[in-house]
């Protein structure tokens, strides 16, 4: 109901003042032409281009501000406050836009008057909206009410999202609770009795939703009260018990064909952003190829000078949620590399499963220079382009190092592996403890942002040319 709701307000926000934009220019337009200010005459097309690059702009912006989301603003100063920087912002875009189109003589002052107009009537319609909706919120007719079953700090917290969140209008009445020791206001609404008190609530109060919000340690059996509100034909909500306000990761519901499922996404959360991650790896990953390829026989030709063995030195690795995969670099050590590995345990300088050497005996001269310049790391790109691998992401272990993780380990390997990541480009020569790697890992999944991929991608060819690359 509430998403239904949201989606009708914000089209029809959006279909309003995409439609405000226009009425601006042409207001501004007209008002010019009279006071006998504009100057120079414009074109038909020119004042076209400016409404539509003004809609396409503004409705941009005033989503990315938050103004077409499902919560209230807060206060009015606070909604003025966010269309003052989204049109404010927008003005400088489309003065630009009209520069790249040719249109840069277009008259400042008309620009700006329609900018200054549209602030007018879009923060007109905003506060006529909001006065509306919170009128239909006082007028029980028109108006939702709803009661809560559940106490303590869940429901404390889905009263106050309900609260802020945006609709045609509901209001909370109360709560009912199945806890012998509750508190008596949980968000400013009042303690209406026990749950064995709810058909009395429902036969005398007028309820139109009942929203049931069961904590773990409940073991009140809700069956009987759910078919009770289907008998009295009231719609009701619960708040699953496993949900949990302080969880890094929301529990979202989705829908199988016809089947409810809860779902608990734990690296990225929706399928726009593993989109726009492979668009990039693509976009990076062919010209690294290309790189690749032409740099080979170059490479290849100084690697054998200096060492008998292959030119490409392959691995297994382990990928995304276990996937074994065979990774590619140009050898920067000597053959049997491996092998000798046992012998060298002793010196390993890193803590935890993972091995590195400060001054590794098997690494050639022309490896040292190929891993001090990074590329050693190019063919990797093959691994890109496969799928195997990102551009960004954790770095991907070896399955013996994956032998000896503990269980909270594990969730660096939910990840798709990346040729560089947050670990590189934060100090990877001088980070000696696993637990600190770990870290870093989980703290770029649980904030992945794609801009944050173009970060770490444009600091790691910082930490290249600089010659911080790897030893």
């Amino acid at each position: 109901m509430y998403r239904k709701e949201m989606q009708i307000l914000v089209g029809a926000m959006m279909g309003v003042e995409a439609l405000l934009a226009p009425l601006a220019c042409y207001t501004t337009w007209v008002i010019l032409h009279v006071l006998d200010l504009m100057g120079s005459s414009l074109g038909s097309t020119r004042v076209a281009g400016l409404m539509l690059l003004m809609v396409f702009i503004n409705n941009q912006l005033l989503l990315k501000v938050g103004l077409y989301s499902s919560r209230w603003p807060g206060s009015l100063w606070a909604m003025v406050e966010k269309i003052t920087m989204a049109l404010g912002l927008g003005m400088v875009v489309t003065l630009g836009g009209l520069f790249v189109l040719g249109w840069g003589d277009m008259p400042r002052l008309f620009v700006v008057g329609t900018y200054l107009l549209a602030f007018a009537f879009i923060v007109a319609f905003r506060v006529t909206l909001d006065v509306y909706l919170g009128r239909r919120k006082r007028l029980d007719r028109h108006c939702r009410r709803v009661l809560v079953v559940g106490a303590g700090r869940k429901a404390d917290l889905v009263c106050k999202e309900l609260s802020a969140q945006r609709s045609m209008g509901h209001r909370i009445i109360g709560f009912l609770t199945t806890e012998k020791d509750c508190i008596h206001c949980i968000y400013g609404y009042p303690y209406l009795g026990d749950l064995r008190d709810m058909e009395e609530m429902l036969t005398r109060e007028s309820v139109d939703e009942v929203l049931f919000v069961p904590s773990r340690d409940d073991s009140t059996d809700i069956e009987p009260y759910l078919e009770m509100c289907e008998t009295m034909g009231k719609d009701y909500m619960i708040v699953p018990y496993m949900y949990e306000p302080a969880a890094k990761k929301p529990l979202r519901g989705e829908n199988i064909q016809s089947i409810p499922v809860l779902v608990k996404h734990m690296a990225i959360p929706n399928p726009s952003g593993a989109m726009y991650k492979r668009i990039m790896d693509y976009l990076v990953g062919i010209p690294g190829l290309l790189v690749f390829i032409l740099m080979y026989p170059f490479v290849a030709l100084a690697i054998r000078w200096d060492s008998p063995g292959p030119t490409l030195f392959r691995q297994e690795r382990v990928g995304r949620n276990g996937r074994i995969f065979g990774i590619y670099k140009f050898r920067t050590m000597v053959q049997d590399s491996e092998g000798i590995k046992g012998q060298l345990a002793e010196g390993n300088t890193m803590s935890g499963p993972i091995f590195k050497l400060d001054d590794d005996p098997r690494i050639t001269r022309v490896g040292r220079f190929l891993r001090r310049t990074s590329l050693d790391e190019f063919p990797q790109f093959m691994n890109v382009i496969k799928g195997d691998m990102s551009v960004v992401g954790p770095r991907p272990p070896t399955p013996d190092e994956v032998d000896q993780y503990r269980l909270d380990h594990y969730r660096r390997l939910s990840f798709r592996p990346g040729i560089t990541g947050l670990w590189q480009v934060s100090g990877r020569s001088e980070i000696k403890d696993f637990e600190r790697i770990v870290e870093l890992d989980l703290e770029y999944i649980d904030k992945w942002r794609f801009m944050r991929d173009v970060r770490i991608l444009l600091e790691t060819v910082f930490v290249v040319l600089r010659g911080n690359g790897a030893q």
